[in-house]
């Protein structure tokens, strides 16, 4: 009898495998995924795997999202999976903006579940994410943050009043509130303050910039702010962050 892939077998220990999963090989706008405790992929439908780079879906089995995002984004998304499997939430339809591998910027919503066990326990996830620019439709509710959006992402280094971003979409500051906090679940400053640590990530992994220049780059006050911060959101501090993605990028061919 053939061995059993790793995909295989964590497939056979689900308490139940949806019968529509082959369904999102189908839609134009979605990409689907399964990964493992490990954030490993288990599954994936077709039109990830361009986004990924790939030119086959076995090149993205068995792999993470470090392997073929930016460390900034993938430690975005990874951050989530975290909170899915440590906790047992699902995270459902979270607004992000999310550059390409052409650069570019495009919208996505993205939700995910826990997957358990036929015993209850957690091993993995499920999760899709549209993207907006394909289902304009969809795009409408969120077209009025997009200057709001960019702006935020091109002044990260300043500092960023609300009422210059409710300016931009045209609200009053308590209706720019309301409404950023139901596209996005969070507010607009935890906003900012998520981006501007994305960003660092991204220096971190990609520069030589000493973390004193990152934390003014990306709008931190001094070297000890970004840290502290940093510390408490990613889960480790700049130092060992930088060290960590050096170290990878060393092994890698």
């Amino acid at each position: 009898m053939a061995k059993k892939t790793h995909s295989e077998s964590f497939l056979s220990q689900l308490h139940d495998v949806p019968p529509f999963i082959e369904l999102f090989s189908h839609l134009p706008d979605v990409y689907f995924f399964i990964k493992d405790a490990a954030g490993r992929f288990i599954m994936t439908n077709d039109i990830m795997v361009p986004q990924c780079g790939c030119d086959d879906i076995n090149q993205i089995i068995g792999k993470t999202d470090f392997d073929f995002f930016p460390h900034d984004l993938a430690e975005e998304y990874v951050s989530d999976d975290r909170k899915v499997l440590k906790n047992g939430i699902s995270i459902k339809n979270k607004v992000e903006l999310v550059k390409n591998r052409q650069g570019k910027f495009n919208w996505f919503v993205t939700s995910k579940m826990p997957l358990r066990s036929s015993a209850g326990k957690i091993i993995g996830l499920a999760g899709y994410t549209r993207d907006l620019k394909r289902s304009p439709a969809s795009f409408r509710p969120f077209e009025t943050m997009a200057p709001v959006v960019e702006y935020i992402r091109l002044n990260l280094g300043e500092t960023i009043p609300i009422a210059a971003l409710a300016r931009k979409a045209h609200l009053s500051v308590s209706q720019f509130e309301r409404k950023f906090k139901k596209i996005f679940h969070t507010s607009p400053g935890r906003y900012i303050m998520r981006m501007r640590l994305l960003s660092a990530c991204h220096e971190l992994a990609e520069s030589d910039n000493t973390i004193s220049q990152i934390a003014l780059k990306v709008g931190f006050y001094d070297h000890s702010a970004l840290t502290r911060y940093f510390t408490e959101i990613i889960g480790m501090a700049p130092r060992e962050y930088r060290k960590r993605f050096r170290q990878i990028n060393t092994k890698e061919p």
